[in-house]
């Protein structure tokens, strides 16, 4: 903001400049016409004099205005540098009090505060044990509860579908024509062929 200002007081002042400077050309000239005019009478001399202290008056206006400017301006600079040097007293204290508070807390309730980098690795390292092991466990319980889900199945399938002493299971298998049924028939063949054979070689022996 500062440079801003900076900048438009010197585009202010280099017209103002070039106006004293263009204006200041006439009066030299009024001057040498003045001083020419002399010689050729004392009617002409009094209108140059006015128009010299017309042109002095301006000069001075102007020299005035110029002047004010760079008060202006100084102004300006003086408070931009009060008010950067209170923002840094502002962090200084600030800084300051942080670090009076670390020390009193370190000194006075057991906080090692400089000692973050090792304290993060070692919080680092347990969370990540902490992770690891709970995906083990995890995985554990997945394996056991596929593990009695299979031993309970087969425990069901042998105790209660093969077992012929259950004929409330077997006879709805039957009439389904499941292979526990079909099962069953073969057997109940070859136990009638083995009786038949028995009592044929019987029957032989006689």
């Amino acid at each position: 903001m500062l440079r801003r200002w900076s900048i438009c007081a010197v585009a202010t002042e280099v017209p103002t400049i070039v106006a004293t400077t263009t204006t200041a050309r006439p009066w030299g000239s009024v001057r040498a016409a003045s001083s020419s005019a002399t010689g050729n009478g004392v009617g002409e001399n009094a209108p140059s004099v006015a128009e010299a202290a017309d042109g002095a008056a301006y000069r001075e206006r102007l020299i005035q205005a110029i002047l004010s400017r760079d008060k202006e301006i100084f102004e300006l600079k003086r408070q931009h540098e009060l008010s950067m040097l209170r923002v840094e007293q502002n962090q200084r204290r600030i800084l300051k009090d942080q670090e009076d508070r670390g020390m009193y807390y370190e000194q006075n309730c057991n906080v090692h505060t400089f000692d973050t980098i090792s304290v993060g690795l070692y919080t680092q390292r347990n969370t990540l044990y902490h992770t690891m092991s709970v995906e083990r466990l995890r995985n554990v319980k997945l394996l056991l509860t596929l593990l009695v889900t299979l031993l309970t199945c087969f425990y069901l399938y042998y105790r209660y579908m093969i077992n012929p002493n259950w004929m409330y299971v077997e006879k709805p298998l039957k009439i389904i024509g499941s292979r526990v049924g079909a099962l069953n028939d073969i057997r109940a063949q070859l136990g009638s062929q083995e009786e038949e054979k028995m009592a044929m070689r019987s029957k032989l022996r006689e």
